[in-house]
């Protein structure tokens, strides 16, 4: 089960943000061994903005993983970050 990060930028700094992707690779023994990591910026919307195109949802894209200075593949993604209203917002 995955929980909600909640973080709490004004919308002009969270534009500016770059995010960090870790890939991992699960064996079935539980073990997880490090391909690599790669670097995005997501798609911010604020509350105040309609989930509308062309903006909405965000295009996937293509993102290089890199392991130190080796390239080791690529990643197919479309990051967003959210705004919540806190009014609405409940925690389960």
């Amino acid at each position: 089960m995955y929980l909600p990060l909640v973080i709490a930028l004004m919308k002009q700094y969270c534009k500016l943000t770059t995010t960090v992707y870790d890939t991992l690779l699960h064996s079935c023994q539980g073990k997880s061994e490090f391909i690599g990591r790669a670097l995005a910026r997501p798609v911010v919307k604020a509350s105040c903005e309609k989930y509308d195109k062309p903006n909405f949802p965000p295009q996937l894209e293509w993102f290089d993983i890199c392991r130190g200075s080796d390239r080791a593949g690529e990643l197919l993604a479309a990051f967003e970050l959210l705004q919540v209203n806190f009014l609405l917002f409940r925690m389960f």
